[in-house]
């Protein structure tokens, strides 16, 4: 749950399953996922969670930091 509170520091995110991977969207801080004519400006998938939030973490402290 950490992980997850850290990531919404800097983006706003979806997170969703397909088949058994999940898949994680990133969204500026400033615009709503749910809008169709927004884009996601960084999308992943794995079959370990916690390495996919690993990944978009570093990402987006990369970008915002």
């Amino acid at each position: 749950m950490q992980k997850l509170y850290e990531l919404r520091r800097y983006v706003k995110f979806d997170l969703y399953t397909v088949g058994k991977s999940y898949v994680l969207q990133l969204f500026e801080l400033d615009v709503e996922p749910n809008d169709l004519d927004i884009s996601c400006i960084w999308e992943n998938d794995n079959f370990d969670v916690d390495k996919l939030l690993d990944e978009a973490i570093k990402w987006s402290k990369e970008r915002y930091s």
